[in-house]
């Protein structure tokens, strides 16, 4: 048995993840039905304002939907008259651009002036003009493979990123996908410059789908949906793009819909999901020696500490601390990626004396850290044996998304 990702409805907001063979939550995400994700859209805006003590301008995007564009140099603007150049924007000028981060508290959503294209094998992208494969394909003939495909295709000012995905895929599928983003692409281009200011110009699939789109194949064995249109939606996608996937989808349970979902069998109540839910945003979370840790989220960063608490299974000390660092490391690779933590983390763990107990505990945490999809790195351990980490930042934070759809409108889970 291998991974299942779910897609759960609610009258207000979705919910999607990866549960492992024994239902162990591995990612949750929650999404507001009431306010869809921004993320990917890419507008022909209007500048409406220039603020260069913080090298930055605010773009309007639609009506009363304000945008953050930060400015930096040799940076290339597409403007309305279709023409790219450095010369940086002023008040007034028509501009392209996509959100690359929703509005969090008072924060307009995040900009950028080079867009992308996501695709299930590639992304088309336009401000860096390489050709790259993702780290985590690791076999050189393969490696060599892709990228040669990848030539045949590129086009001058555009560059190329090939994902997990496209691993051991026929060469016919990869550039069928290839030709639909150089299309969407090229239609973009030949017509934004047409068009009135203030304008969507495109908009991703849906946030589900883009989720599962970004699960590689070979990791989950079942995509369960508890909503017909859903499941609809995403066999839809499926037959379009990654055929192979299409058998995986299952509708649950059998007759689907609102009203299976008020029954006990619902995805959300037969899993649980509420209660692993509070799990996943509780400060503290319990291992299975005893031990626990202690997660604290602040503004600048995330501090993690484990405690020995009740473990003394061991014979020594020493012994005791080493498996409980150990234990602790894979779980907190598992937290972070479960809570979607990014930016600086450090860790405290347990103090240890042995030069060789350390670098074995750093080697594992690296190791456990290899699982999660967003790009993590283990920086080093300091003097006073803290471990610093850091996560790259793809999407709000599980205590963000919980209080933006929970807390804000008073539901309960």
């Amino acid at each position: 048995m291998g991974n299942t990702c779910f897609v759960a409805k609610s009258t207000s907001f979705l919910c999607y993840g990866l549960m492992d063979e024994k239902d162990k939550l591995l990612e949750i995400t929650l999404a507001d039905l009431e306010k869809p994700t921004l993320v990917g859209n890419i507008y022909l805006g209007r500048v409406d304002k220039v603020v260069k003590g913080i090298q930055a301008v605010f773009v309007e995007l639609e009506e009363g939907v304000m945008g953050y564009l930060p400015l930096s140099p040799g940076q290339k603007y597409f403007y309305g008259d279709g023409k790219g150049t450095d010369r940086p924007p002023v008040q007034g000028d028509a501009l392209l651009v996509q959100v690359v981060s929703d509005p969090i508290k008072s924060k307009a959503p995040k900009l950028t002036s080079a867009y992308s294209l996501a695709g299930h094998y590639f992304v088309l992208d336009t401000e860096r003009t390489t050709l790259g494969v993702s780290n985590k394909l690791e076999d050189p003939e393969e490696v060599r493979r892709l990228r040669t495909l990848m030539a045949g295709k590129a086009e001058t000012g555009t560059g190329l990123i090939c994902r997990t995905n496209a691993a051991q895929v026929p060469a016919p599928v990869l550039e069928k996908e290839l030709e639909g983003l150089f299309e969407k692409h090229h239609r973009i281009m030949e017509t934004y410059r047409f068009r009135k200011s203030r304008t969507l110009l495109h908009r991703p699939e849906k946030a589900h789908l883009a989720y599962v789109k970004n699960l590689p194949s070979q990791q989950v064995d079942k995509y369960l949906y508890d909503d017909k249109e859903l499941l609809v939606e995403a066999q839809l996608y499926f037959s379009e793009n990654a055929p192979d996937r299409l058998e995986k989808c299952r509708l649950f349970p059998e007759r689907g819909g609102i009203l299976a979902r008020q029954e006990k069998d619902s995805i959300w109540r037969h899993y649980d999901l509420g209660g692993k839910l509070r799990k996943a945003l509780a400060e503290k979370v319990w291992l299975k020696s005893g031990a626990s840790l202690v997660i604290q989220p602040t503004e600048a960063l995330t501090v993690i500490d484990v405690n020995t608490e009740k473990f003394t299974g061991a014979k020594n000390q020493e012994e005791t601390i080493r498996r409980t660092n150990l234990e602790a490391a894979e779980e907190i690779a598992r937290q972070i990626r479960l809570r979607n933590i990014s930016g600086i983390i450090v860790v405290d763990f347990i103090d240890m004396k042995m030069a060789a107990q350390k670098k074995e505990l750093m080697a594992a945490l690296e190791s456990f850290c290899k699982t999660d999809p967003v790009q993590t790195h283990v920086v080093d351990m300091t003097a006073l044996g803290l471990v610093e980490m850091t996560r790259k930042k793809v999407s709000k934070s599980l205590q963000a998304q919980f209080r933006d759809i929970f807390l804000d409108k008073g539901l309960q889970l």
